[in-house]
C-alpha cells in the first residue's frame, strides 16, 4: 500500500492541529494550511518556540 502526498500532507495537518491544540488552546477546526499563525491562530514567538520544539520531538 501507498500513501498520497495528500494523505500524507493531512496526516501532518493533524499533528500540527493537535500540537497547536495542546500549546497553545488554539481550536483545531481553525488549524488550515492557508492559516498563519500570528494573524489567524494568535501563536505568538514564545508558543512558535515550544510548538516548534514539540513538532521536532514529536518526527525525530
Amino acid at each position: 500500500m501507498t500513501i498520497s502526498s495528500t494523505e500524507q500532507g493531512q496526516d501532518v495537518l493533524v499533528v500540527v492541529a493537535e500540537l497547536l491544540h495542546e500549546i497553545a488552546d488554539v481550536p483545531v477546526d481553525n488549524v488550515r494550511p492557508e492559516a498563519h499563525f500570528r494573524d489567524d491562530l494568535d501563536v505568538d514567538s514564545l508558543l512558535m518556540v515550544e510548538f516548534s520544539l514539540a513538532l521536532e520531538e514529536k518526527y525525530a
